[in-house]
């Protein structure tokens, strides 16, 4: 990852969304910063928890400025259906 700013792609209380985000960021070979992962195993609200505004219950996932708008319409992108 270069040194560019670091943007908030997404916020989650869920291990299994988080999962599936870093798989995605992953597959488009997109550069992320995960930040709070302990967090998530430790209190798993999962989608409930999802407007739990406490650090240490939720992770964040950052991306570079330059693949911001790239990373955020991948996950936010529903999957085709089957």
């Amino acid at each position: 990852m270069t040194t560019g700013k670091l943007l908030p792609v997404l916020k989650t209380t869920d291990p299994m969304l988080l999962s599936m985000a870093k798989s995605v960021l992953e597959a488009a070979d997109i550069p992320f910063v995960v930040q709070g992962e302990a967090g998530v195993s430790v209190f798993p609200l999962g989608p409930a928890g999802a407007h739990v505004t406490n650090r240490s219950t939720g992770t964040i996932v950052l991306v570079e400025e330059s693949r911001f708008e790239e990373a955020k319409s991948l996950l936010e992108t529903p999957a085709e259906e089957a």
